[in-house]
């Protein structure tokens, strides 16, 4: 080492600076300052080196700067240069001090710059003066480079002495690429399914549509059929006696009672068809008050004794108008077969609501003869039928001798 009265420093020479060797234990040295020049012997041998020479070929060099501590979130942080630094999201408050290894170390004195960029991106060289110490705080997660650097002014200009430091601030989970991919792929299955339903959702109204124009389409036929087999030919029977009245024909009491049953049931075919026709939806006890009142008046017509018990309280239930037109055709079909073939002095209507929706029609006459109804009509047919429709069933009691009960159940969901 060679010590710079100018710069007060010490300048280190090895082999690359011309020396033969660096080991000069047991050496002679002498300076002639004359010419500046050094005498020493070592191992048998005499050299003679020129200062001026030596130095002018001597590399002048760099001051190194290494980072001295580092801390995280105003805690010291322990890393290894072997080992890239990867830090929490939050751990996004940093603090770097620097030193020199320089026999003069004063740091107030020396002129430094860094560079800090994140993912590579581009950024500028601040100058730094006065202190060692860097903090950054609430850094963004990405990876990032840190590079200070030390302006030193030599002999022959200026040079830097730097550290380079590389580290990443990982990403809050919510933030991340993988939940922003997940977030995407489940904001567009929502939207598939939307839309999925949506389209699912027109296609069941225009089913339904379809099927109520289909459901109008049959029940105006049903009511063509009725017109045309009941009233028409009621009216038709009747045109045919009365034009036999007309031709001077002599007319008997029983075509006149006949005449005005066929007028009774054409005016209460045309009521119901009347009825059904306001296809609007009915509220149960409404439809109950229909029904009593229709069977009242079929059973007076009958000259028989009526008999009907309402409930003390009826649920507040909207009843379908097809729903609604198979109970009372039920009620009105059971309630003529009590009349026509029963022999009864009495018929009775009730309603009750326990589980279920019951109507019974109960009557006092010779009781239910199965042979016989199988052999006259289609009654337990009908019953089954609007039964069905209507998700319920029936039941006949007949005591023998005892009269008939024709019993009713649906289920009404509110």
């Amino acid at each position: 080492y060679c010590l710079l009265a100018k710069t007060n420093k010490f300048i280190g020479f090895t082999e690359k600076d011309g020396l033969p060797f660096t080991d000069f234990s047991g050496c002679i040295l002498f300076a002639d300052h004359a010419d500046t020049s050094i005498y020493f012997s070592s191992k048998g041998l005499l050299f003679k080196i020129g200062s001026n020479a030596l130095l002018s070929q001597k590399k002048q060099s760099v001051v190194k700067l290494f980072i001295e501590e580092m801390k995280v979130n105003n805690q010291p942080y322990y890393y290894s240069a072997n080992k890239p630094i990867r830090l929490l999201p939050e751990e996004n408050n940093l603090q770097f001090t620097f030193t020199l290894l320089d026999l003069d170390n004063k740091i107030s004195e020396r002129k430094f710059e860094f560079l800090l960029t994140r993912n590579n991106g581009k950024s500028q060289w601040q100058h730094l003066q006065g202190t060692n110490t860097l903090v950054f705080s609430s850094l963004n997660p990405g990876n990032y480079t840190l590079k200070v650097r030390l302006l030193q002014e030599l002999d022959n200009g200026y040079t830097y002495g730097s550290n380079i430091l590389h580290f990443s601030i990982g990403t809050v989970w919510y933030n991340s690429i993988w939940f922003r991919l997940v977030g995407i792929i489940i904001a567009a299955f929502i939207v598939w399914v939307y839309i999925k339903l949506y389209y699912q959702r027109k296609l069941v109204q225009q089913q339904a549509l379809l099927d109520k124009q289909k459901a109008l389409e049959a029940e105006r036929t049903r009511i063509a059929a009725d017109m045309h087999d009941d009233v028409g030919a009621g009216l038709s029977r009747i045109r045919y006696i009365t034009a036999a009245i007309k031709d001077g024909k002599e007319i008997s009491t029983q075509d006149i009672d006949k005449i005005l049953t066929l007028s009774d049931d054409s005016v209460e075919k045309m009521n119901e068809i009347i009825w059904s026709l306001n296809k609007g939806n009915r509220n149960l006890e409404e439809l109950i008050y229909h029904i009593r009142s229709q069977c009242a008046t079929m059973v007076s017509n009958a000259d028989l004794a009526f008999i009907c018990e309402l409930p003390s309280t009826i649920p507040q239930l909207s009843i379908g108008w097809s729903n609604s037109r198979n109970m009372y055709l039920l009620a009105k079909e059971a309630v003529n077969n009590a009349i026509k073939h029963s022999e009864a002095s009495i018929i009775a209507l009730d309603f009750s609501f326990k589980s279920s929706f019951v109507m019974a029609i109960t009557d006092n006459g010779k009781g239910y003869q199965p042979e016989l109804a199988n052999k006259h009509g289609n009654g337990l047919k009908n019953y089954e039928k609007r039964s069905a429709a209507l998700n319920g069933n029936f039941s006949i009691e007949s005591p023998h001798g005892k009269g008939t009960k024709v019993i009713f159940r649906f289920k009404l969901n509110p």
